[in-house]
C-alpha cells in the first residue's frame, strides 16, 4: 500500500471547569469525556491554585466536537459546570 502524503494534524479544544476538587473528580471527569467517542485522541486536565480547571481535549483538525454531548457527559459526573475557555 502506497504511503500518504496527507499528515493527520491535532489540536486542542479547551474547557474551563467548575467544581473540581479532587484527583477522583479528574478520574471521573477522564473517563466520562474519554468514552465521546473514536475521535478524542485524548483527555488531559490542568489544576491551578486558583481553583480552577482546564479540561484540554486533543482531536483530528477536521473534527467539531458537539460541545452539547461533552457537556452533558461533565454534568452526569458530578456537581460540575463547563466553559468554553475562548481565552
Amino acid at each position: 500500500m502506497a504511503a500518504s502524503n496527507e499528515q493527520e494534524h491535532m489540536i486542542s479544544t479547551i474547557y474551563r471547569i467548575d467544581g473540581v476538587s479532587s484527583d477522583d473528580d479528574v478520574l471521573k471527569l477522564r473517563l466520562a469525556v474519554s468514552s465521546y467517542d473514536e475521535q478524542v485522541g485524548g483527555v488531559s486536565f490542568e489544576r491551578h491554585d486558583d481553583g480552577s480547571t482546564l479540561m484540554i481535549i486533543k482531536h483530528k483538525d477536521d473534527v467539531t466536537l458537539n460541545e452539547e454531548n461533552i457537556r452533558r457527559l461533565v454534568t452526569s459526573s458530578g456537581e460540575f459546570t463547563l466553559y468554553r475557555n475562548d481565552s
